[in-house]
């Protein structure tokens, strides 16, 4: 019996040093990541501020037809091509 208590406890302890091993790689592979996962929360904050509040994006809009309605009619053109397309993706999924 105490035996197979100290194979247990032998057992254990190369789970945990190989678990801390594994945990240390991970964490490499991780912080190579950090920044671009960092850069994609920041947009994902962005819109979500944006879709919260739309007098911000209506109002940059505006602006943006008023001053440079050749560039407005561009976006109005991709923004509705775009919409479009992720209406049919979403159908497909």
């Amino acid at each position: 019996m105490s035996c197979q208590l100290k194979d247990l406890e032998l057992r254990q302890r190369e789970l945990k040093t190989q678990s801390t091993f594994e945990r240390k790689e991970f964490g490499k592979y991780l912080e190579t990541l950090k920044k671009p996962f960092s850069r994609v929360d920041k947009g994902l904050e962005a819109f979500l501020f944006l879709k919260s509040n739309p007098l911000i994006w209506t109002s940059a809009l505006t602006v943006l037809v008023y001053y440079k309605p050749k560039l407005a009619s561009k976006l109005l053109i991709a923004g509705t091509s775009v919409i479009k397309l992720l209406k049919n993706v979403q159908k497909l999924i």
